[in-house]
């Protein structure tokens, strides 16, 4: 079960940062560039509180 909830909160917080990319990545007046790959931010080490009312994660931040 514990399983199943990480899998969970990490498809959860995967989704959270996708999404508005995704919706960036239907406007046609602007391409990907390599540079862009340099500006991603990541969650990482998603975890749940006890409770299940709240998710902690780790955003990862690209180096300057």
């Amino acid at each position: 079960m514990r399983l199943y909830c990480r899998t969970a909160v990490r498809i959860a917080a995967i989704s959270l940062f996708c999404l508005p990319a995704l919706a960036a990545a239907q406007d046609s007046s602007r391409t990907l560039t390599v540079m862009d790959e340099f500006q991603l931010q990541t969650a990482v080490d998603p975890q749940i509180s006890l409770d299940g009312k709240k998710i902690v994660y780790v955003r990862r931040l690209p180096i300057p």
